[in-house]
Parts: C-alpha cells; sequence; structure tokens
C-alpha cells in the first residue's frame, strides 16, 4: 500500500505515489518502474496543533550576502580552471564520512545532566493523571490561586520537565520563580490569561524548546534559510567557488566563512552545483497543520531494490518508535540514534508501566519499545536511551526527501539515516523539534484551569548536530520539487 503525505506536492509526484502515473505519465512512470528505485511516502501517526498555515517557500533579500564584482573590491576574481568534478559516488564518499563523523555525546555529559532535581517528592503518574484531569479554565482567579498553581508548576517542572537540568537546574529557575511570585503578590486576582503571561515572559529567556507551552504561549525556536539557489549557482574549482553565471570566482563573503557557508545542492535535471545557505534565526511561529495520518511503507517489497526514496516531507512527526521499527525491516539491523534521551521518568517506574501492558499505544507493543528504544538507570532516578556509536552498513542507496516541515520524530528519522552508509537527505533543513519531547497536548494547572505542555524527556545532540528550530541540515539541499530532483540525478548518473 502506497499513500501521500503531503497534498501540496506537484500532481505528478501524487500520481506515481498512488500508482497512477502510467496512464498519465507513461514516461515518468516508467522512469519508476524501469531503473527499480521506488517513491516511499512514509507516514507517522501524528497529532499535531492546528495554527492554519500551509508550508510554503520564503525567500529574503540578496543583501544578506555581500557579493560583488571585481571590478568594485576585488572581491571577485575571473580566472578559467575547470570545476571540481565528482559523481554521485563522490557525494556519497562525502556523506559517508559525515557519518563516520557522528558521535553519540559521552556518558559524563549525560551524567551531568542527570544530577541536580533534588529529592524526589511527587509521585509523577499521580501528578500528571491530576494535569489531564479537564479542569475549566477559568477567566479570574484569587492571587491565591495563582501563587498555588505557580508554585506547583515550578514544583513539577524540577521534578519533571526533561529541560529543567538542561537549562540550568535550580541555579537558574529558583530566582526566576521568586520574581514570578513576586509579580502575582501585587495584586489581588489575575485574569488567566495575564497569569499565563507572567509565565512565559518570565521563563522564556531560560528555556527554548518548542513542545513547551503555557497558555498557548510557545518557547519556541525557529530559523529561516536564505540560499542562493538557481540563480546563484556555484561551481567548487582549485581557484575557489565560481559563480555559473558571471564566471567569477567568490573570495569573500562579509560576516560568514566561504568554507562553511557553501552546500551542496542539486537542480531539477539532477546536477550537482554549490550554493550559499545562511541560517536566519527568527521567532516566527512556523505554521502547523492539523493532521492525522497512517503509516505505511511497503518495507518487504523494497528491501532488495537498488534505490529507495522515501518521502517524509511535511511529515511533522507521532511516535518515534516507528520509522525505527520500519528501518530495521528494510536494513535487517537496529538502527542506533545519535542523540542520548535522558527522561525524568524514574527507570523502575518505568519498567512497571511497560511490562504491565502488552500494548502502550495500539500500534505499538512492550516489546517494540523494549527492542528500539531500550533505556537505562542514570542520575537521580532518572532514565535513558544509549546506543553506541555505530554506521550500518549496507550497499542499497537510501535516499530520505525532507523539508522545513520535517519535524519531531521526522527530525529523528533523518537523525537515523545519519547512522546508515550509503544514504543521503535531500531537500532542505528539517523543523528541529528534538531537543525534548511533550507528555501530552492536554494538561492543566488545577486551580487556574491553564493549559500548558512540556515533556519529561531531554534530547542531548552531538554539537551542532541539531539545533532546536534549525533542524538537521540535509547533504544535499534542493530548490523547487525534492522528488523530481532526486529521480533526475538517479538517471543521470545510471540508476
Amino acid at each position: 500500500m502506497f499513500s501521500c503525505s503531503n497534498p501540496n506536492q506537484p500532481t505528478l509526484e501524487k500520481d506515481i505515489c498512488r500508482g497512477n502515473a502510467e496512464k498519465k505519465y507513461p514516461d515518468a512512470y516508467m522512469i519508476v518502474v524501469n531503473t527499480h528505485f521506488w517513491v516511499i511516502s512514509l507516514l507517522f501517526l501524528l497529532f499535531i496543533n492546528a495554527c492554519g498555515r500551509t508550508p510554503q517557500e520564503e525567500y529574503f533579500d540578496y543583501d544578506i550576502i555581500e557579493h560583488k564584482s571585481h571590478t568594485e573590491t576585488s572581491t571577485l576574481t575571473e580566472n578559467g580552471d575547470a570545476p571540481v568534478s565528482f559523481n554521485l559516488q563522490d557525494v556519497l564518499e562525502m556523506s559517508n564520512a559525515r557519518r563516520e563523523n557522528l558521535r553519540v555525546p559521552s556518558i559524563e555529559r549525560i551524567e551531568s545532566l542527570a544530577v541536580g532535581r533534588g529529592v524526589r517528592t511527587f509521585d509523577i503518574q499521580d501528578i500528571l493523571s491530576m494535569f489531564h484531569t479537564r479542569y475549566c479554565q477559568e477567566k479570574r482567579v484569587s492571587v491565591v490561586y495563582a501563587i498555588k498553581d505557580a508554585q506547583l508548576l515550578f514544583d513539577t517542572m524540577r521534578e519533571i520537565y526533561g529541560g529543567y537540568t538542561y537549562f540550568g537546574v535550580n541555579e537558574v529557575f529558583l530566582p526566576v520563580f521568586e520574581k514570578i511570585l513576586g509579580i502575582l503578590s501585587e495584586a489581588d486576582y489575575w485574569y488567566v490569561d495575564d497569569f499565563a503571561w507572567v509565565l512565559f515572559e518570565n521563563l522564556s529567556p531560560y528555556i527554548v524548546d518548542n513542545h513547551f507551552h503555557i497558555g498557548g504561549h510557545f518557547f519556541q525556536a525557529t530559523a529561516d534559510f536564505f540560499t542562493g539557489g538557481s540563480i546563484m549557482p556555484f561551481d567548487k574549482t582549485e581557484s575557489g567557488f565560481r559563480n555559473r553565471v558571471n564566471n567569477l570566482y567568490l573570495q569573500e563573503v562579509v560576516g560568514h566563512d566561504i568554507s562553511t557557508l557553501f552546500r551542496l545542492a542539486l537542480d531539477s535535471s539532477g546536477v550537482f552545483y554549490y550554493t550559499p545557505v545562511v541560517v536566519i534565526s527568527g521567532n516566527d511561529n512556523p505554521g502547523f497543520i492539523s493532521i492525522t495520518l497512517v503509516y505505511t511503507c511497503g518495507t518487504e517489497q523494497v528491501r532488495n531494490k537498488p534505490v529507495v526514496i522515501v518521502d517524509a516531507r511535511s511529515n511533522m512527526g507521532g511516535n518515534g518508535i516507528l520509522p525505527r521499527k520500519w528501518l530495521h525491516i528494510l536494513t535487517g539491523e537496529i538502527v542506533p540514534q545519535n542523540f542520548v534521551s535522558l527522561s525524568t521518568q524514574d527507570y523502575y517506574e518505568f519498567l512497571r508501566i511497560r511490562d504491565d501492558s502488552t500494548e502502550l499505544i495500539s500500534f505499538i507493543s512492550a516489546e517494540d519499545s523494549i527492542t528500539y528504544m531500550p533505556i537505562a538507570p542514570i542520575g537521580d532516578n532518572l532514565s535513558m536511551t544509549y546506543f553506541e556509536d555505530r554506521v550500518v552498513r549496507r550497499d542499497q542507496l537510501l535516499i530520505l526527501l525532507v523539508d522545513r516541515y520535517t519535524g519531531s520524530a521526522g527530525d529523528s528519522f533523518a537523525d537515523l539515516f545519519l547512522s546508515i552508509e550509503n544514504t543521503l537527505i535531500i531537500g532542505q533543513n528539517t523543523m528541529g523539534v528534538l531537543n525534548f519531547d511533550a507528555i501530552s497536548q492536554n494538561m492543566r494547572l488545577p486551580l487556574t484551569g491553564l493549559h500548558f505542555m512540556y515533556g519529561q524527556t531531554a534530547m542531548i545532540h552531538p554539537e551542532n548536530h541539531l539545533i532546536e528550530g534549525q533542524g538537521i541540515a540535509p547533504d544535499i539541499w534542493t530548490h523547487g520539487d525534492a522528488l523530481v530532483a532526486a529521480i533526475a540525478m538517479l538517471q543521470r548518473h545510471g540508476f
């Protein structure tokens, strides 16, 4: 069974995905059949808040990058050397080197984050049950209720919130909550919306977590990416990066390191080139679409195919065990993650809940949890999921398509591809919603009824591997339809 995850993608892709393209696009369909590479829309189960905005590309003014000719400042010079030639095998060698050099964070770093919360005073399950009681949100409450709920939020964050030690433990949060309590005590009553803003305004300087929100205010980090695209294509030569349009060589980009600024890209005809990619940080809402999808993969059908393309664009997450299970079926090995999950859930309590349940969720068994999310005790009654550094060896070429709306479990899926040899991630940076998890979207404080959400688990990534709001960088950037570009690349290189 094949299903399409992105209704906004071009008609050609949707028809290929549905298997009906032969009627309308006979040549395109023959590409898929005759060359024996398969396109899969890999779908996870999604439970995402709706904000009404659909994914779209954004463009920025070019004065972000100073691009001057040699007649002005000698920044660019003419030359005549040929570009460095490379083929798909060369690109795979570069991507394989990226995988080999990725290192799981050290146990010493994890141990440093597993202490500092103090003695546990709550039964976490009791607290979560209380938070999930469907309290009605009040419009206005007394200062006594506001202070009690603020104190409860702080106490439970200290014991439950996965990011508490990550962002600085008591030394950071105690002064913040003392300030909050002082502000709250200045009024006899508080409108709950104002109460939520006091909490958010004072906590937001210290927390960057795209899953955490209080009263609809998200502690989010976002980023946009300026890219030169097809109007600023460069070749890499022995003399430096040469612009294909004007044949001039770039010697300087003001404020940027050329060696890290340029990224390998792919145009719609499958030709490699280099393009500048600049991170533009911002706090605009990235836009979420409320969507529920079903996990379909057809793994057995493609296990022995020489090339498999997996389309995870606009897949904003869900259950992180499903992609691990899919890759296990495909590769025959359990693919390790490159980050360490550190959870405030007590190790032995986790075992009890897991062992008492034959199914954790309707489609995830306790055995799946043991296999794909192995846990171990660490620190002050915490638990962690840790995999040794390892790259799965595989001859089959796997291609993952991602974009700025591939997030959470989608981020995790991209991370898993970085543990497999001969894989390529093509598209744009993922969303970057994987430094912390989310327990539930339906937690409320008992006295004010204030709606909030945070997670129990901190995901500790290798340095610069996944930055909240920036995501995981692709091996190859594309502008336009990544699927069309990937297929053209394969055709050009003999697949």
